[in-house]
């Protein structure tokens, strides 16, 4: 069994940020692929590539790689993998229009993770309501 060393994943990881920064997003993917390859549990590489989906307007895709990243992390008890991943999953589905699923999920995620002051708390939570509140005004949810 061939295997690859840490260096050689983190000048990988390297690389693709590099072709994410200059707008490579095809690329880019190609070389997280590439990770994957090696690491197939890989939370960061499998966040960035839906990243990268998300840049190059295919949303749905970048949905599904969040939701497998999610996944992922949710085993590992890791919030702050879970917010960033969780945030970039919003956007998704913010540029689908599906603002059930928006209020549903980001309602769980604020119930699901810790949101201490290790996470600048007060300012996330904030945001996270926002969502739900700029989603129910999509949906003309003003309340009675």
């Amino acid at each position: 069994m061939i295997t690859i060393s840490n260096d050689k994943i983190e000048e990988l990881f390297n690389e693709a940020i590099n072709k994410y920064d200059e707008n490579n997003f095809n690329e880019a993917i190609l070389i997280f692929e590439e990770i994957l390859k090696k690491d197939k549990d890989n939370i960061k590489a499998i966040e960035d590539i839906g990243a990268c989906y998300g840049k190059l307007g295919d949303n749905e895709k970048a949905l599904e790689k969040f939701n497998e990243a999610l996944a992922l992390v949710n085993s590992k008890n890791d919030d702050e993998s879970i917010i960033d991943i969780s945030i970039n999953k919003i956007s998704s589905l913010f540029k689908l229009k599906d603002y059930d699923q928006i209020i549903a999920f980001t309602t769980e995620t604020i119930e699901k993770v810790n949101i201490s002051e290790k996470y600048n708390g007060n300012k996330l939570k904030s945001d996270l309501l926002n969502y739900i509140g700029i989603a129910n005004y999509y949906l003309n949810n003003y309340g009675e």
